[in-house]
């Protein structure tokens, strides 16, 4: 039986996650980095972000606020 940890470490899933990523074409986080910046070295990307996540060194950059106005 595969635990869900080998599951979720799975480079397939990886690919699947970038691929839904990709083609949202949602636009740069804190960092800048677009999706076309990534795209330039997806495969080592993908794998490195995959290695820093199963090694727990995996660092999230913080979350982009986007201020929405009330409707009123």
């Amino acid at each position: 039986m595969i635990d869900i940890a080998s599951r979720f470490l799975d480079i397939k899933n990886f690919q699947n996650a970038w691929q839904k990523v990709a083609e949202n074409r949602g636009c740069a986080g804190v960092d800048g980095e677009t999706i076309d910046i990534f795209a330039r070295n997806q495969i080592v990307n993908i794998y490195q972000l995959l290695n820093a996540v199963a090694n727990s060194t995996y660092q999230p950059c913080p979350c982009k606020q986007v201020i929405i106005p009330k409707k009123m």
